[in-house]
């Protein structure tokens, strides 16, 4: 694994670990940041024998309280940087590779957007999120305003937005915006329970089922997200995953699956 500025990358097996590491400063995000997680996600979504993602931040204050607002970047500079952020979300939510997120503290602004950009959030019980932004007059430039409204649907993401809400654990949990709650410093540990799992399942499914769901949804088009199902299932059926999880349902054992 390379080394980063701002992260710690890991691996434990199949499962890769990313950790946003600047504590001191709640974990928020600066150019410097956004390149490295470039970077861990490039080399991550291209290796075959990651099975499994986990993006959590360091301490137990904040998995990111957003864009380090001391480091900004203005004008020409916002633009580009926003375009690139963009392109780097979309390529996480697309690639194949299951991303969770363990949000072991509070998930404001762009560490909210990194977080809805994963396709699992595991959220500790102390923990709060929303997208913060208008608070300081500006708003999502990561996502949010899109993504948001596909997870909680389109009247409690304007209410969301437009208030700047910080939604507390438990609410957040019932309107969907997480996936599951920990027990106190627990996150990292839950969500890498979930990663495990789904490194033992058949990787060439997973991966087929997450790139046609956001195929369709990201292309806007019921036709795209069925053409991207009819290409993934040729693949699978065709797999030897496919005859090992038949073949181990027949002799009544567990499949052992090689993502080929």
């Amino acid at each position: 694994m390379a080394t980063f500025t701002d992260l710690i990358v890991s691996r434990e097996g199949d499962v890769a670990v990313i950790t946003l590491n600047r504590p001191e400063k709640r974990n928020a995000l600066r150019t410097e940041t956004f390149a490295d997680l470039a970077g861990a996600f490039q080399e991550t979504l291209g290796d075959d024998t990651v099975r499994a993602i986990v993006l959590t931040g360091a301490g137990d204050r904040a998995f990111s309280a957003g864009l380090d607002l001391s480091q900004a970047p203005t004008g020409d500079d916002m633009v580009a940087t926003v375009g690139r952020v963009q392109s780097l979300l979309n390529c996480v939510e697309e690639a194949g590779t299951p991303v969770i997120a363990a949000l072991n503290g509070d998930a404001f602004g762009g560490g909210c957007e990194l977080a809805l950009a994963c396709h699992l959030r595991v959220m500790d019980r102390r923990a709060r999120v929303g997208q913060t932004e208008s608070h300081f007059g500006i708003m999502p430039a990561a996502g949010g305003t899109q993504r948001l409204v596909r997870v909680v649907g389109l009247a409690r993401a304007l209410e969301l937005l437009l208030f700047a809400k910080k939604v507390e654990a438990e609410e957040a949990y019932r309107i969907g915006l997480v996936h599951r709650l920990s027990e106190a410093g627990r996150a990292l540990e839950d969500a890498m329970v979930l990663a495990r799992d789904l490194a033992r399942r058949p990787p060439l499914a997973v991966r087929g089922t997450i790139q046609a769901i956001f195929r369709g949804l990201n292309q806007g088009s019921l036709a795209e997200g069925l053409a991207a199902e009819r290409e993934n299932v040729a693949r699978c059926a065709m797999s030897e995953d496919a005859m090992e999880g038949i073949t181990a349902f027949l002799q009544k054992r567990e499949p052992e699956f090689r993502g080929k």
